[in-house]
């Protein structure tokens, strides 16, 4: 935003999309990294599934599900236009979660094949890995970033997968997935990108990163629950092998030969989250509407703000270096190392203009435990959240400091 006009405009013309807020005007959402709100079409786009054309998709030629099957493939269009991608790289899943674990039997990597990620990784994208292969974990530098030149150290002829977050849930900072592909392609090894923090914040463009998978979650985005999405690049994903079978995968099935559909189908068995995957399209139609690019500039306005704020309390912590390049999630501790996070947490919560935070590890247990740190209380800002938000959140540390020196 080129000033505090645009900026105050923005926000006005957004947070009117958001029934949450409208009807709690006490309540101050910061919890956007666990989940975001959902501006009233997506919730409206749930409700008309159900009240006008509830069927399955693909298994019917009536005129529900007809148009359940069409809703369903604009999703689909909808997401790889905003990625990048083509339609057949997107496989719908039920969040990131199972999009990774969904890669992982994919690719039947065994204990003896090298995965690398990095202590900021979510448990998501830690603890798949850790149970199927040798996994090694790089460290981060002094200013947040993943440390490339670990990376390099830890790669052998086993290396077969590189896996990190494009952002961190915890600390906030954008990652150089971009450097770290490009290692990726000269070594020949292939690359995963946890992109659930940032798809919502900074535009992504698979083709320009060139990552061979990458994975996110609809609720981190406006979206419903219950819905994920896995890309895998046009030329890796007709190699791979479908694991799970049943209805919805299958064109034929003769004798004890079973003729799977072309992908993505063929990796989608059973009836999926139907009303949600719809909504998710209107989640998406409703970014592309905000503009991604004007998305990220009212957050970097809203980050450098909230920085700038927290920074110059004299009685938090803030344990994690902020990068350059950071979307608007902060973790903060008391300078009291004794103060239980989860009492400032309830604190917060419990005034009259209550504020919603997170306390705890934020499943991120690998980068807490490096640090030596018993978890941290998160405040993770989106469109919805104002500059005023941000005083309050201020204004409440203020007057808790007393409990919490």
């Amino acid at each position: 935003m080129e000033n505090n006009i645009s900026m105050d405009n923005f926000y006005r013309n957004t947070v009117k999309d958001f029934p949450l807020i409208n009807k709690n005007k006490n309540i101050i959402y910061m919890d956007s990294a666990a989940t975001t709100l959902k501006p009233q079409k997506v919730v409206d786009s749930i409700c008309d599934f159900y009240y006008s054309y509830t069927s399955n998709v693909f298994r019917g030629v009536h005129p529900f599900s007809e148009k359940a099957s069409m809703n369903f493939e604009d999703t689909r269009r909808l997401v790889s236009s905003y990625i990048n991608a083509l339609p057949e790289e997107i496989i719908f899943t039920q969040n990131c979660t199972d999009s990774i674990n969904l890669l992982k039997n994919l690719l039947n990597l065994n204990k003896n094949d090298i995965v690398i990620n990095s202590i900021l990784e979510h448990h998501s994208n830690y603890l798949p890995w850790l149970k199927s292969t040798t996994l090694l974990t790089v460290n981060i530098d002094d200013n947040g970033m993943i440390d490339i030149n670990e990376i390099l150290k830890k790669i052998t002829k086993n290396t077969k997968l590189i896996a990190i977050t494009y952002a961190s849930n915890v600390t906030g900072n954008i990652q150089p997935v971009e450097d770290i592909i490009k290692i990726c392609k000269e070594k020949n090894i292939l690359s995963l990108i946890d992109a659930t923090q940032a798809i919502a914040h900074i535009q992504i463009d698979v083709k320009k990163i060139d990552c061979d998978f990458m994975a996110f979650s609809a609720h981190k985005m406006l979206g419903p629950s219950g819905v994920g999405v896995l890309y895998i690049k046009d030329e890796i994903i007709h190699s791979l092998k479908p694991f799970k079978f049943g209805g919805g995968m299958v064109n034929q099935v003769i004798g004890n030969e079973i003729i799977v559909k072309d992908p993505p189908y063929c990796f989608e068995a059973g009836t999926p989250a139907i009303e949600n995957v719809i909504a998710f399209g209107e989640s998406i139609k409703y970014i592309i509407q905000k503009g991604i690019e004007n998305i990220s500039l009212y957050l970097k306005e809203i980050n450098q703000y909230a920085f700038g704020k927290l920074k110059n309390l004299d009685f938090i912590n803030l344990p994690f270096n902020i990068s350059d390049k950071h979307i608007p999630i902060f973790t903060f501790l008391p300078k009291n190392n004794h103060i239980d996070i989860n009492y400032v947490s309830r604190l917060l919560s419990d005034r009259k203009n209550s504020i919603a935070v997170n306390a705890g590890y934020q499943c991120c247990h690998t980068l807490y435990s490096n640090f030596k740190i018993n978890g941290a209380i998160r405040a993770s800002l989106y469109i919805y959240n104002s500059k005023k938000d941000i005083d309050e959140l201020i204004n409440a540390l203020y007057d808790i400091k007393k409990f919490i020196q």
